[in-house]
């Protein structure tokens, strides 16, 4: 196999660097378009939980040598109390993992995004769409707040507005061969616009779980003498099938995305896949359901999942040291496997963009080897070097190039079909664009295939939202690795970031990524019933964290889709 321990400098170009933040999970404060579903009328009101907006964490957390005051920005809605969790380890000391508040993303900070020349091509806001939300300014203070529009009034309007052949029929939103067609009565649309007012309050409520009828105790029946106790109502859902995807199709519109996003609240059976505008708007080509789109940083899961494999198979175990396969690092000794992938390894580094291509993993390893520094601070700091050099390991390990493991242990047993390398997408496929939308303005942005070439194992992996659901899917219900093996990676479920993935107090995950103007989430519960991928081409990362909460809550109080 070839050595990776030689260190290779490879000079970074900033030439060559991205028009948007790289590949990490960052945030910013946008402007936002909040729309709710229009229920039918009902004799009695019902309360709207409001969406928490996703902001980046910056309490406690180190301040990496390469992030700058501007970049640690953070929203009360994020300003709940964190709890931390000390993990004992084989190598002598502790690491400490920040516990991440329901609702709450990690960010971390990234170089400042080069300027560059781009295209612009107007676009135009639906009208219809515009009658039916309330734009809302997120100032960049951490007293911020979300104002959303006042839901009882919406449904009084909506009540008012259902008459006729309304009562019995809703607005309609369908689906066609993936596709969400936008339509709605101009008579809902103007009773929607007559009671919309701003009522600003706190963003901070999380996923309900009570939309689920709650499991009896069998021990009544056991037991004749004790009177068996009163039976636990069935809440009906809050939303129809149709009300969620047509608020979805408002909410897509009035932001101006861009993406394709997959929804869920059935497991697989119930997946349902609406793309969202252009792939490339010069060339007018829409965006398709089998898309596949730059992962960033959503695949540090499959490299979890692909290291945890080889702990299964006894070849390493999460107490292993780095220093079994790159001793030349400072402190490998006392960095573990498990470390790196929960980010606490002391590991930093930056994002610089080499100056050419790198053309296999022993030239991405090395340009990592040549950038990063170890400071055996072993608290959680973010950084794509740790999962660069699971990569490195896995190679090592298998005697076969990261691309090939992939290909074997995860794409093949899945029947994968839209899952590649970035330079492995097909030539006829459908290539994602990049777009930023600004003040009515498209504007077009490129990708660094250059950057995409040093992020082994972290961020240079495209995937359709059907692809990566399914990966998921079988990762956590024990068809990647085994069930023991996916706790193990899991941690067991703790509150914290493990192996790639944020798992959530309430017993949901996340995973965030930016990459090139790129943009992709990931929200659902831990047995995959539940789920929403989106991976947008045109999107701003706050807005798309506060859209992808209020459809993880939609899709918790709606019915079957």
């Amino acid at each position: 196999m070839t050595s990776t321990s030689q260190k290779t400098v490879v000079k970074a170009s900033s030439a060559d660097k991205p028009a948007q933040l790289p590949n990490r999970e960052h945030g910013a404060s946008d402007k936002i378009s909040v729309v709710h579903p229009v229920q039918q009328a009902s004799s009695s009101p019902v309360k709207h939980a409001v969406a928490s907006q996703a902001e980046p964490i910056t309490s406690g957390r180190p301040t990496t040598s390469h992030a700058t005051a501007s970049q640690s920005t953070t929203s009360a809605a994020n300003t709940t109390s964190q709890a931390t969790i000390t993990r004992p380890t084989s190598a002598g000391q502790s690491t400490t993992s920040h516990v991440a508040s329901v609702g709450q993303t990690t960010a971390s900070s990234a170089d400042q995004p080069a300027t560059s020349q781009a295209t612009t091509a107007h676009t135009t806001q639906s009208a219809a769409t515009a009658k039916t939300t309330t734009t809302v300014d997120q100032p960049q203070s951490a007293t911020s707040q979300a104002t959303t529009t006042s839901t009882s009034q919406l449904i009084q309007a909506s009540a008012a507005a259902t008459t006729t052949s309304q009562a019995t029929s809703p607005a309609a939103s369908t689906i066609h061969n993936g596709t969400a067609s936008q339509t709605q009565s101009a008579a809902s649309q103007s009773a929607a616009k007559s009671a919309t007012s701003a009522s600003t309050s706190q963003a901070a409520s999380s996923v309900s779980s009570t939309a689920k009828p709650s499991s009896q105790s069998s021990s009544a029946a056991s037991n004749p003498s004790t009177p068996a106790p009163a039976a636990t109502p069935v809440i009906a859902p809050k939303y129809t099938a149709q009300q969620t995807l047509q608020t979805i199709n408002q909410l897509m519109a009035a932001n101006h995305f861009m993406g394709t996003l997959l929804l869920t609240n059935n497991g697989p059976a119930g997946v349902r896949i609406l793309p969202f505008g252009s792939a490339n708007l010069q060339q007018h080509i829409a965006n398709t359901a089998d898309e596949a789109y730059p992962l960033a940083s959503l695949e540090k899961s499959v490299t979890g999942a692909m290291i945890q494999q080889l702990i299964d198979a006894g070849k390493l175990t999460m107490d292993t040291t780095l220093a079994k396969f790159y001793p030349q690092i400072p402190y490998a000794r006392s960095i573990t496997i498990r470390q790196l992938l929960d980010h606490t390894s002391g590991i930093q580094m930056g994002e610089p963009v080499p100056s050419q291509a790198l053309t296999n993993d022993q030239q991405a390893i090395a340009f990592t080897l040549s950038h990063l520094t170890s400071t055996n601070q072993h608290h959680w700091s973010y950084s794509n070097a740790n999962f660069t050099l699971l990569a490195g390991i896995i190679d090592q390990l298998t005697g076969k190039s990261y691309r090939d493991n992939l290909q074997t242990n995860i794409v093949a047993p899945l029947g994968l079909q839209h899952t590649f390398i970035y330079d492995q997408v097909p030539a006829n496929a459908v290539h994602p664009q990049p777009y930023t939308y600004s003040n009515g303005v498209t504007i077009a942005r490129t990708i660094s295939t250059n950057l995409l070439s040093s992020e082994l194992g972290c961020g240079n992996l495209y995937a359709s939202v059907g692809d990566f659901y399914t990966f998921i899917n079988s990762l956590v219900n024990g068809h990647v690795v085994t069930p023991a093996g996916f706790q193990e990676l899991a941690d067991h479920l703790q509150p914290v970031y493990s192996g790639g993935i944020y798992y959530r107090p309430d017993g949901t995950l996340r995973i965030g990524g930016a990459d090139n103007s790129l943009y992709s989430l990931y929200i659902g519960t831990t047995d995959g019933k539940v789920a929403m991928v989106l991976f947008a081409n045109q999107a701003k990362w706050s807005t798309m964290n506060t859209i992808g909460l209020q459809i993880e809550q939609l899709l918790a109080q709606t019915a079957t889709l």
